[in-house]
C-alpha cells in the first residue's frame, strides 16, 4: 500500500531483532547445566519485545523446556500463539478462573493456605486438578509462604504448605523462590542472597523430610544465572537476558547480551526558535540562541519518559541531538541546529545504533532513574513491533491495525 512499509504505519516502531534474541537464548542455554530446565519469563509483553512472536521461537528454536508469566492472560496469549511447553503465572489467578487454568493447562503459583483452599474448591468444582509451584518467601516480602531465621515461624509455615500439599485438585511438582538482590554483586547483595538460598535450601529439606520431594526447584533468576551460577538447582528463570536487557548493575561474567530492541520514529516537522523563546509546555525550556527544532512523532505515550525532557538524547543522521522542553503525549522537540542537512522525514533513533553512535537503553533508564527492563516495558501498544532476522522483516505485529487498512 502507498504510504506503507509492509503492513505497518511508519510513525514511531520498535525494531526487534530476533537474531539478537536467539543469540542470547543460545549464551544462557549453554550455561545451564545439561539436565538444568529452562524456564523464560516473558511477563509484560515479553518485556515490550512481544511474547507472542518471541515464544514460538524459543520454544521450537532455542530449548526453552518452561515459560513464565504474571497473568492468567498473557498466559493464554501465549497459547493461543501455539505455545505447547509448561506456562507458570508468577501472580495470583482469582480462584474463580480455576476452569481456565485447566482449559489452556496452566502451571499456577501458590504462596497462601488461605489462596490454597479456595483455589482447590473451585478445582474440584470444574472438575479438574490444577498443577501449582509453591512459592517460598526467602526475604522479598511479596508472595510466598515465609521461611526465615526464626524455627518456630518457620516450622508453623512448614505446617500451612504440607495442609495446602493435601488440598483435594492441586497437584504440585515445583518449590522456588526469587532473589530480590542478584543483579548487585557486592558484599551486601552476596550476604542477602546467600541467606535467601539457605532458607530456601533449608524449606527443600523440611519439606523432604515430611515425605515431599520436587523435582523443579527454582530460585535463580536473570542475576542468580549470571551472579550465582552454583545456586542453579533443577531450574532457572531468565527473562530479560534473552531481550539482552540487563535489571540493575549487571556483572557480565558471560559474554555480553546485545540488545534486542530499538525504536526509532522521524522527524515531523523542522523550525526556527528565536532566542528567548519558549519550547514546549510550561515553558520548561527557552533558548538561549536563536535555534533549529525538529519536532519529532514520539511521546510518552510512546514509551520514551517524560522525566526525559531537557535530559535525554536521541540519534539522527548518525550525530546525538538533545532533547529540549518536556517531553509531550505524542511528540517532543530536539535541538538540529548543528545538523544542516536535517530534513522532514529523517528517521530518529530513540534507542539504538545509528552510523558509529549508539544509545542504549541503559542510559535512557540512568536518567530515568530506573531500569533497563522499565524503559521497554512501557513501550505503548500503538508502536508496531517489526521483527527482522537476517536483516529482513518477517513479521510485524501492529496491536492497533493487524497490518488491516
Amino acid at each position: 500500500m502507498e504510504g506503507t512499509n509492509l503492513n505497518y504505519i511508519e510513525r514511531t516502531w520498535a525494531e526487534i531483532n530476533l537474531d539478537n534474541m536467539i543469540e542470547s537464548a543460545r549464551i544462557v542455554r549453554e550455561e545451564l547445566l545439561p539436565d538444568c530446565k529452562w524456564m523464560v519469563v516473558l511477563k509484560s509483553n515479553g518485556y515490550g519485545h512481544g511474547a507472542a512472536t518471541m515464544a514460538p521461537i524459543l520454544e521450537r528454536e532455542c530449548g526453552a523446556d518452561w515459560f513464565a508469566v504474571a497473568c492468567l492472560a498473557e498466559a493464554i496469549e501465549l497459547r493461543q500463539a501455539g505455545v505447547e511447553k509448561p506456562i507458570l503465572i508468577l501472580g495470583l489467578t482469582q480462584p474463580e478462573y480455576a476452569g481456565l487454568l485447566l482449559k489452556y493447562d496452566l502451571t499456577q503459583t501458590i504462596g497462601d493456605l488461605d489462596y490454597a483452599k479456595a483455589l482447590s474448591a473451585q478445582a474440584v468444582k470444574a472438575g479438574g486438578t490444577v498443577n501449582c509451584h509453591i512459592k517460598i518467601n526467602t526475604g522479598m516480602n511479596r508472595l510466598g509462604f515465609n521461611s526465615t531465621d526464626d524455627p518456630e515461624e518457620t516450622l508453623a509455615e512448614l505446617e500451612k504448605i504440607v495442609e495446602a500439599l493435601g488440598l483435594p485438585n492441586l497437584t504440585c511438582d515445583a518449590l522456588y523462590s526469587h532473589l530480590y538482590n542478584s543483579t548487585v554483586y557486592d558484599d551486601a547483595g552476596r550476604e542477602e542472597c546467600y541467606g535467601q538460598y539457605n532458607r530456601f535450601i533449608k524449606m527443600r529439606y523440611l519439606l523432604k523430610q515430611r515425605g515431599y520431594t520436587f523435582p523443579n526447584c527454582h530460585i535463580c533468576n536473570s542475576g542468580g544465572v549470571v551472579n550465582y551460577p552454583e545456586m542453579k538447582l533443577d531450574m532457572c528463570r531468565t527473562g530479560s537476558l534473552v531481550c539482552g536487557v540487563q535489571p540493575g548493575e549487571m556483572q557480565l561474567r558471560y559474554p555480553a547480551f546485545r540488545h534486542v530492541l530499538e525504536l526509532k520514529t522521524r522527524v515531523a516537522l523542522l523550525r526556527e526558535v528565536k532566542k528567548g523563546e519558549c519550547v514546549g509546555y510550561s515553558s520548561n525550556f527557552i533558548a538561549g540562541v536563536d535555534m533549529k527544532v525538529a519536532v519529532v512523532s514520539c511521546g510518552y505515550t510512546d514509551g520514551y519518559m517524560r522525566c526525559n525532557s531537557n535530559r535525554g538524547m536521541v540519534l539522527i543522521r548518525g550525530r546525538r541531538c538533545r532533547v529540549i522542553g518536556n517531553i509531550c503525549m505524542d511528540m517532543m522537540m530536539v535541538d538540529v541546529s548543528d545538523i544542516p542537512d536535517v530534513e522532514v522525514g529523517d528517521i530518529v533513533t530513540v534507542y539504538g545504533r545509528d552510523g558509529e553512535e549508539y544509545i542504549p537503553c541503559a542510559e535512557a533508564a540512568e536518567i530515568a532513574g530506573t531500569i533497563e527492563p522499565e524503559i521497554t516495558t512501557v513501550i505503548g501498544r500503538r508502536v508496531p513491533r517489526v521483527y527482522l532476522r537476517g536483516g529482513k522483516v518477517v513479521k510485524v505485529d501492529d496491536y492497533l491495525l493487524g497490518g488491516r487498512f
